[in-house]
Formats: C-alpha cells, sequence, structure tokens
C-alpha cells in the first residue's frame, strides 16, 4: 500500500511537472537561447541589429568583440535563471503538496470503503 501511495504522488508530480511547468517553458527558453544579445538589445533576425552600433572599422580590436561575446553569454544565463526559478523552485517543493494531496484523497476513499464513521442502529 505504501509504494501504490508513493507511486500515486510520483506519477502526478511528474505529469504535473512536465504539462503545467515544463512545456509552457519551451516557446521562452527557445526565444532566449536564439537572441543575440551582444549588444544591449535583443535581436532575434538573420541581418545585423539596427540597434547595435557598428563597430569602428579603424579599429583592430579583439577585445570589443570578446566583451560583446562575454556580455551576451552573461546576459543569456541571467535570463535564463531568472525565468527559470520560479518553476524550478516550484517543481522541487511541490513533492510535499502531492503527498499530502494523494494521502488525503486515498484516505477518504479507504474510508468511505470501508465505511467509518457510519452509525448502525
Amino acid at each position: 500500500m505504501y509504494y501504490g501511495v508513493w507511486a500515486i504522488c510520483l506519477t502526478a508530480k511528474i505529469l504535473f511537472g512536465y504539462y503545467l511547468l515544463i512545456q509552457p517553458l519551451l516557446l521562452p527558453i527557445d526565444f532566449i537561447l536564439s537572441a543575440d544579445y551582444n549588444c544591449w538589445t535583443p535581436y532575434t533576425g538573420t541581418a545585423s541589429n539596427p540597434l547595435c552600433p557598428e563597430r569602428n572599422p579603424y579599429c583592430a580590436c579583439a577585445e570589443e568583440a570578446s566583451i560583446q561575446q562575454m556580455r551576451g553569454l552573461v546576459v543569456k544565463a541571467i535570463m535564463l535563471v531568472m525565468r527559470l526559478a520560479v518553476p524550478g523552485a516550484m517543481y522541487f517543493i511541490d513533492t510535499y503538496l502531492w503527498f499530502s494531496w494523494t494521502t488525503g484523497c486515498l484516505s477518504t476513499a479507504l474510508a468511505w470503503y470501508m465505511r467509518l464513521g457510519k452509525v448502525r442502529s
């Protein structure tokens, strides 16, 4: 009986986590990963970003490109952490809630089946 309760609990938790927490995040995460954050404005087009100033053609500075690449990676990582913080916390914290709901529902069903509390005349 104990393993059955946990099997039902974890099945409900995993199904809830996939369909209501993970699946809705696919599109925003795909957008965050595909956007170009090398400049301060996000851009997803194939042409050069019109809001990003062009580099100085007279300066062959590799530092500018590396700083832009690093800034793009840091901004992308920060945005991913911010977007995944609440759903990730909810997924790891809700095990207690699912266990409580599962044991409550199964205990009620068992009590109805056993007819506990019924007064016989």
